[in-house]
């Protein structure tokens, strides 16, 4: 079992590795390959792994684990906003994250205006979770016995498992692996499988909702061009105006 687990995992990340290189328009869309053709059996086969290890015990819906998970969650992803914001206002990223996590806001709002993107969002955390760590990491330090190794190779194949990670720019690419390292690392140290998810699931809900700020600003900033336009325009037809207004008069006399 141990062997079909590590055989579906590598052929998953290579699959998700071709299409990085390939791009997504020269590529025939292998995305539903990898989650019918590979993610579904390389989950089933993670989850038979974890019940024979116990990690999907009663302890995985544990009220402390959950609240932590809420805490690290947003630990990490303040800390992710400071390093891809990476400036030397430090008290202005401050104050932005201050406004950002602590201001008015439509999370709620938004969240509920799309469950279905939400939930899928959540499914990918705890799918993802179960399988790189819950089960590849353990695997990998009881073979090893190295456990910082362990958690930086498991991080890896994550990371190379979504296609963003070779696409962004490279100060993405390097906190996205340190987020990485981030939950395998709180998994080692708390064994909590409902922490990480729950972490995970803060990080993705952030993003979501991080790129709903983003379409506003956007249509915001198109709709002040529209009304700049707009003015500019005004202000052509009314200097127009006063200057046929002179012509006619220097006529007249």
């Amino acid at each position: 079992m141990k062997a079909l687990f590590w055989t579906l995992l590598f052929l998953y990340t290579g699959v998700s590795v071709w299409r990085h290189v390939r791009g997504g328009a020269a590529a025939p869309r292998p995305d539903r390959f990898r989650a019918l053709g590979l993610q579904t059996p390389l989950l089933a086969v993670a989850l038979w792994i974890a019940v024979e290890r116990g990690a999907l015990s009663r302890d995985l819906l544990s009220p402390w684990g959950i609240a932590a998970g809420f805490a690290c969650g947003y630990l990490i992803h303040a800390a992710s906003l400071m390093v891809t914001n990476a400036t030397k206002d430090l008290r202005g990223i401050l104050r932005a994250l201050r406004v950002y996590f602590f201001g008015k806001s439509r999370r709620g709002a938004v969240f509920a205006d799309q469950p279905g993107p939400m939930f899928a969002l959540f499914q990918n955390s705890v799918v993802e979770e179960v399988i790189f760590r819950a089960v590849a990491q353990t695997l990998l330090i009881a073979a090893t016995g190295r456990v910082g190794w362990s958690v930086l190779a498991v991080a890896v194949l994550f990371s190379l498992g979504h296609e963003h990670f070779l696409r962004r720019p490279r100060i993405e690419s390097i906190e996205f692996l340190g987020y990485a390292v981030a939950l395998g690392a709180l998994y080692y140290w708390t064994g909590s499988l409902i922490l990480v998810i729950v972490a995970h699931t803060v990080r993705n809900f952030e993003l979501q909702y991080q790129q709903h700020l983003i379409r506003i600003d956007a249509a915001r900033r198109r709709k002040r061009a529209v009304i700049l336009r707009v003015r500019r325009r005004s202000r052509v037809a009314r200097s127009w105006n006063r200057g046929e207004r002179t012509l006619r008069l220097w006529a007249h006399t």
